[in-house]
């Protein structure tokens, strides 16, 4: 009996010692060929690590795995063998600066026929063409709805998420990766060292920045520092008025006291068509702001909304006839910091707001335009709610109550995936120096219970898959 104990023993220590060496193994080799060479920030998802810990998940909690498995149906027809590793040790995508906005993933094709009779299958769906690259093998296809592009060769897939598609830097980059193969081959550079040396569940790396997620029962836990370019880009403390109760608390100071941030604000609000369409002008909206913003949702209130219907008359000529209906909106208050000359006069002037001070771009609710002494806000009630003023820590800050929030907002579609979500708050705060740390949490109804396991849709699966 000793003797069998001691071999049973060894042969564990083993066992244990062989999949350590696997991992560590597989963490390195699992990212080369994948990234390219002149990445400039990586997103690492642990496929593996994340099914590890919902491994252990149902070994300890088995009885609320089991209720919602049930014997795949015998009947539903086979589906394509995708021909690709979609879920690879470690999934990993990266930016490239010289392709803005733009995050790339590569994938390894296992089985290429496959792989070119499951592609085309899914193409035909979303109507996208297949396009054939000059002087190579690498075919091309773009998906405008999903605003995502794909390229692929006999032995690797690349898919990039981008507003632009058609550019001449995304196929660039295609070719490097299909055709020179210019990725980073050595699990030695430090990239791939950061990488592989991180247990977190989720990590984006950028120089010395760095935030994770990690997924545990009941929460998900975001934590992480980003270090900017220059020192105290923004606040370290800020004041503002608050409502006293919230379903749903945003709000973010980018701080225009800092020349740099409104120039990146700029940037950004001018390539938002949603001004040039309305006749607006960005830069006289921003002129007119402290680059202070917020979003409140608390409890609900009634609008009227005028419903349009057409009929014919005697003359049998259509006309157009005029409703009211009540309607049961948010209580929402939408606050934009001012600076010197009223936006809400500017927003009249361009026939944004009507004589009622109504802004009328917004289709969804009427929003009333109330100017003060130190901002303009957006409501969809007429009154003022009271407010107290609060010192805050972090510039920028994300609170949600999703109880409350599912009685003040109708939300039918995602209710089944926020069903046993409780709340969430994600902080960002000015530290010493280029330092902004982040801090947040996602918590869940079930305290036993892997967070990842509640997020999944609430019906029956197929397996445990």
């Amino acid at each position: 009996m000793k003797r069998f104990t001691k071999v049973f023993l060894v042969l564990v220590l083993i066992s244990a010692f062989g999949y350590w060496g696997y991992k560590q193994l597989r963490k390195s080799s699992s990212l080369l060929g994948k990234i390219h060479i002149n990445a400039d920030s990586v997103l690492k998802i642990g496929v593996h690590e994340i099914k590890e810990t919902l491994v252990l998940d149902v070994l300890t909690s088995p009885g609320y795995y089991l209720d919602k498995v049930r014997l795949k149906d015998s009947d539903k027809p086979e589906k394509l063998e995708p021909g690709v590793d979609l879920l690879p040790f470690n999934l990993v995508f990266f930016t490239l600066p010289e392709v803005e906005n733009t995050l790339f993933g590569t994938f390894l094709i296992t089985d290429s026929a496959d792989f070119e009779l499951y592609v085309k299958q899914e193409l035909d769906k979303e109507e996208a063409k297949i396009d054939e690259v000059a002087n190579s093998d690498i075919r091309l296809a773009r998906v405008h709805k999903s605003k995502m592009a794909l390229a692929w060769n006999s032995k690797k897939l690349v898919v990039a998420f981008s507003d632009d598609l058609g550019g001449k830097t995304l196929q660039k980059a295609f070719e490097d990766i299909l055709k020179d193969d210019a990725t980073l081959q050595d699990k030695d550079h430090p990239l791939i060292e950061a990488i592989a040396r991180n247990n977190d569940h989720v990590v984006y790396i950028k120089g010395e920045s760095n935030v994770c997620i990690n997924f545990e029962d009941e929460k998900a836990l975001v934590t992480g520092d980003i270090y900017t370019e220059t020192p105290q880009r923004f606040q370290q403390e800020i004041s503002m008025a608050e409502l006293k109760s919230t379903s749903l608390l945003l709000y973010l100071d980018t701080n225009f006291e800092n020349p740099m941030n409104k120039t990146d604000v700029q940037k950004v609000f001018s390539e938002l068509s949603f001004f040039t369409k309305n006749n607006l002008n960005a830069a006289e909206i921003l002129n007119r702001t402290n680059g202070f913003f917020s979003l409140e949702i608390d409890g609900n209130t009634t609008q009227l909304d005028t419903v349009i219907t057409y009929e014919y008359d005697d003359n049998f000529e259509k006309v157009a006839k005029y409703t009211t209906r009540s309607k049961k909106v948010p209580r929402m208050h939408l606050n934009i910091g001012t600076e010197n000359e009223s936006l809400k006069a500017y927003l009249i002037s361009q026939n944004a707001v009507n004589a009622n001070g109504v802004f009328e771009l917004f289709p969804l609710y009427r929003l009333h335009v109330k100017d003060g002494s130190m901002h303009t806000t957006f409501d969809t009630y007429a009154g003022r709610l009271p407010t107290q003023e609060k010192i805050k820590n972090s510039f920028f800050g994300c609170y949600v109550d999703f109880t409350k929030l599912r009685q003040d907002i109708a939300l039918p579609l995602a209710d089944k995936y926020f069903e046993n979500i409780s709340e969430l708050q994600v902080f960002a705060s000015q530290k010493e120096g280029n330092r902004i740390a982040i801090k947040g949490q996602l918590s869940a109804g079930d305290s036993d219970i892997n967070i990842l396991s509640q997020l999944s849709p609430q019906k029956q699966q197929d397996s445990l898959q």
